[in-house]
């Protein structure tokens, strides 16, 4: 016998839609749609989230004052540097052992207004790479006072840097980016993307989903490709950390996106012409994709965790309702992130977030 789910869910999209303060700043959160049954979000410019540079170590990205040491004595005085005047007040971990061949593996520091963290990784050659210097950091947290001052660090005459060429050779190998839906919540979203693999769902102990993983297809002989696209509950995950919520009682939505890049599409130079990590995601409001209805509601939630044809044999579903309702799956309609239409806001992203002011010492 078919079986209904979701009565709750379906009655509560046709309510009022909780809405808190602070509200979102128009700066950032630009896009505002309206939605099929009568609610709004607000959805934000892509901001960078996590960066990682890596950096050949050679005399072209040593100061004046440090040419012609070797790698391991310029990782000593470099990391002595980083610890010491004027940094310290900063610093913020370190591994260092003067018995080892490198002394220091890495040395963080907390820059800005939040102490958002920098690390400076020193890493080992290797037969396929030399010596390099990562410096890894999240732009969002760091903000413009944090980059004014990363500069600051970097473009120091008595340092260890010559920051126009150590930003010139810098490579882009890890970039996360994140846009934010504020006024939905995780189960609020249908998530397409062609090349998903695995996918993992976490649900809270109050049994609200929190958190989905998209995975990329398997290769070869392994078993799931790394996650590149994280959609998490934003406000759940500050107040678990002890936090206040972004918008206080305004649900709030993270979509991130990771991706790994590589030479020679990868130099930081170029950050703002990358191609679009956003390319094949598709994520849309649940009522937006199909006529309210509790089967197509519970459709949706059941094919998170079961194949299609086993989740419409449970509803009872006529062969047509199915290929609607996985239609609908694939955000046909009103996507709020999406490939070109997120991507089109990255310079702002960029711009709001400091991290121009390394692009522009680069120049």
């Amino acid at each position: 016998m078919p079986i209904k789910f979701l009565d709750g869910d379906f009655h509560s999209y046709n309510k009022g839609q909780p809405v808190g303060k602070p509200k979102p700043s128009y700066g950032t959160f630009p896009t505002v749609v309206e939605l099929s049954n009568g609610w709004v979000a607000r959805v934000s410019v892509p901001l960078p989230d996590k960066i990682r540079l890596a950096i050949d170590v050679s005399d072209e990205i040593y100061s004046s004052g440090f040419g012609g040491l070797s790698v391991a004595s310029w990782v000593k005085q470099t990391g002595d540097h980083l610890k010491g005047e004027p940094c310290n007040s900063q610093h913020l971990n370190n591994a260092y052992n003067p018995a080892w061949e490198y002394p220091y593996r890495f040395v963080e520091m907390g820059l800005g207004k939040r102490e958002a963290m920098v690390r400076f990784e020193f890493r080992r050659p290797t037969k396929q790479s030399p010596p390099r210097l990562w410096i890894t950091t999240n732009p969002r947290k760091l903000g413009p006072e944090g980059f004014k001052t990363l500069v600051a660090m970097l473009s120091n005459a008595e340092g260890p840097f010559a920051i126009k060429p150590l930003l010139q050779s810098a490579k882009v190998t890890m970039l996360d980016v994140a846009v934010d839906i504020v006024g939905l919540q995780t189960s609020d979203l249908v998530i397409f993307h062609p090349y998903v693999g695995k996918r993992q769902h976490y649900v809270g102990a109050d049994d609200v989903l929190e958190t989905i993983y998209l995975h990329r297809k398997p290769f070869k002989s392994k078993p799931a490709g790394n996650a590149f696209v994280k959609v998490y509950d934003r406000r759940r995950e500050r107040i678990a950390a002890g936090k206040n919520a972004p918008h206080g009682a305004t649900e709030v939505t993270r979509v991130e996106v990771t991706s790994r890049r590589k030479h020679p599409y990868n130099a930081f130079s170029k950050l703002l012409d990358f191609s679009d990590p956003f390319k094949g995601l598709k994520v849309g409001f649940v009522c937006d994709q199909n006529p309210i209805s509790r089967d197509w509601l519970s459709y949706h939630a059941l094919t998170r965790t079961m194949k299609p044809e086993k989740a419409a044999q449970m509803l009872g579903l006529t062969p047509v309702q199915q290929q609607s309702f996985d239609e609908a799956l694939q955000v046909t309609s009103n996507p709020l992130v999406a490939g070109k239409l997120s991507w089109a806001g990255w310079s702002e992203g960029v711009q709001k977030t400091g991290l121009m002011q390394l692009l522009l010492a680069a120049a």
